[in-house]
């Protein structure tokens, strides 16, 4: 799986400032930024799916912590099912699975619950949650782990591309920078060819979130290259 730094290498690499008639790096933690936005974006459109099991506390409550739901986000996390008295895998038992109707939030002043309206659990049986949680980044904020798919990896990238050229986009419509008024570029012209862009990168992230996993390539015709004009191409990671 690919590291922090993989992914701030992509994204400075498809800005590709230097390519532009505008030499200017925004920097590491900017980078981290717009990859921290793409994360929770995508963590959104395709969310972490985690299963925790526990054992009853002869209660009709789960107390939704740390220790039973393990990394679970309150507002974004999602309850995608609750399997009571869980099956023994090779013995091939049913899934016993409660239904969406008999179960709720519960919130009292200072803790979030489960409550299920028939059931109270016994000290003796096997609960299963599965539930929703944020994906993780190797080195983005204290984190150790990449859970993006190979096959995403491209597609975080393309969100954060967007950010940054947004970033590079309200920086030179508004700059002041004498160094930079002093040049011959139009800059308000260059801020809109950012925002373009931008809008062009962010398509090509919702594209490849509504397609399956496929080994075709998504293809934009993106108006930029090097300083002299000269096209450039650039070719996907490989989704395979």
């Amino acid at each position: 799986m690919a590291t922090l730094e993989q992914y701030v290498e992509a994204v400075r690499d498809r800005v590709r400032e230097t390519g532009f008639l505008i030499s200017h790096d925004m920097g590491d933690s900017a980078y981290q930024r717009f990859i921290r936005t793409a994360l929770r974006r995508y963590s959104i459109d395709r969310p972490k799916i985690k299963v925790n099991q526990i054992v009853g506390a002869a209660s009709k409550y789960i107390t939704v912590n740390s220790t039973n739901l393990p990394s679970f986000i309150d507002g974004f996390s999602i309850i995608l099912n609750i399997e009571i008295e869980s099956p023994v895998i090779a013995s091939d038992e049913s899934p016993n699975y409660i239904e969406r109707d008999s179960w709720d939030f519960y919130r009292d002043s200072t803790l979030l619950y489960i409550f299920l309206h028939d059931h109270e659990t016994s000290v003796s049986e096997n609960v299963r949650l599965t539930y929703t949680i944020l994906h993780t980044i190797n080195g983005l904020d204290s984190e150790t782990v990449d859970t993006i798919p190979a096959q995403d990896f491209e597609a975080i990238i393309y969100w954060a591309v967007s950010e940054a050229l947004l970033a590079l986009s309200n920086k030179f419509a508004d700059t002041i920078d004498p160094t930079i008024r002093a040049d011959n570029v139009n800059y308000r012209s260059k801020s809109v060819e950012y925002r373009n862009q931008a809008k062009e990168f962010r398509l090509m992230y919702k594209e490849w979130i509504a397609m399956p996993y496929t080994p075709e390539s998504i293809t934009r015709d993106l108006d930029f290259g090097y300083t002299n004009y000269t096209p450039w191409q650039t070719h996907q990671y490989s989704r395979l």
